[in-house]
């Protein structure tokens, strides 16, 4: 699929945002669990990586931002020279021990499933593809972490009666999108075959996917869009084929930009997301399926949804501000 180009002062201002985010103590949520009077150290105790951008998922993910930027050689010198020492400098071993002991916890096992997960073998991805060794050993650093979750991914897997179909954190298509893409250069190619069973098992038999019920209210995801896929990963195109007009391709009428909210709300600012996503999910099965009748639609509807999420990128307000340009690149 090419790239959307992307203008170099927006790039810049992503980075600028990311770096600001990772950078910024509060406002932070965590998803911390208290075994007792002893564990309400600050975040950047537990966390001395990702221990800002108002969450660590969310701080996993501007890491990865910097480096996709950096990567693709789209920041000015100054802004990569800054991108690049915070990579180098926060992504150390040392750190990195101290993230994978909070994760050996046992009551912090399942801490960020399956988004921060996700987005952090994103991350170690990223990097391993760099140019630059600096980069590169700061990927491998994450290798002792990386090992520590990929081993875990299929006992979570196996557990889960079937997928979660929310609009938002804990959808399982994205994570298995990410996963899947992220697991070679991770070096953790093994997770694939994990991925095609889990995801086969998951959403091989759905039909007649109800397009009308999306969004609600906070989705940054489509969960119809994200299974779709997934599946368009792991299976042969036309196996692909038969599956998605069972499960219901999607009409693009049905599937509208969020126009017209308000930006000072955290969760009505997932609906920009929401457009990111749905822009990149359909311009990728569009790509995909490109002889499909309706692929002309799904590149008009992507292009669309995309258009409005980029008038409300950056609104000012932190809320949706300190994520919004990961999911611009993302799909970009």
């Amino acid at each position: 699929m090419t790239a959307i180009p992307m203008p170099l002062d927006l790039a810049r201002r992503i980075a600028v945002t990311a770096l600001d985010g990772i950078t910024r103590a509060w406002p932070y949520q965590p998803g911390h669990v208290w075994t007792g009077p002893d564990d309400g150290a600050p975040p950047k105790v537990w966390h001395p990586i990702f221990h800002g951008c108002y969450d660590w998922h969310s701080a996993v993910h501007a890491h990865w931002t910097l480096a996709r930027l950096t990567n693709r050689g789209l920041l000015d010198a100054r802004t990569a020279h800054d991108a690049r020492m915070h990579l180098v400098t926060s992504l150390t071993p040392e750190r990195v021990a101290v993230e994978q002991a909070y994760f050996e916890h046992p009551a912090r096992k399942g801490f960020e499933w399956p988004y921060g997960w996700a987005w952090l073998f994103m991350l170690a991805a990223e990097l391993s593809q760099s140019s630059d060794p600096g980069l590169t050993g700061a990927g491998e650093a994450l290798r002792p972490l990386i090992d520590l979750l990929a081993d875990r991914i299929g006992p979570r897997l196996a557990g889960q009666l079937g997928p979660i179909r929310t609009g938002t954190h804990r959808n399982s298509g994205f994570a298995l999108e990410l996963f899947w893409d992220a697991a070679p250069d991770c070096g953790r190619p093994d997770l694939r075959p994990l991925i095609t069973e889990h995801a086969i098992r998951f959403f091989g038999e759905d039909v007649n996917y109800p397009w009308a019920y999306e969004p609600s209210a906070y989705d940054f995801l489509s969960a119809g869009l994200t299974a779709i896929g997934v599946m368009r990963r792991v299976l042969e195109p036309e196996a692909f084929d038969g599956w998605l007009e069972r499960y219901g391709p999607p009409a693009a009428h049905t599937l509208m930009p969020i126009r017209e909210l308000d930006p000072t709300d955290g969760w009505l600012a997932h609906l920009v997301g929401l457009d990111l996503s749905r822009a990149w999910e359909l311009r990728a099965l569009a790509a995909h399926r490109s002889a499909h009748p309706q692929a002309s639609e799904w590149q008009t509807s992507a292009a669309a949804h995309r258009e409005a999420a980029m008038s409300a990128l950056f609104s000012g307000h932190y809320a949706g501000d300190h994520w919004l340009g990961t999911f611009a690149l993302y799909g970009a």
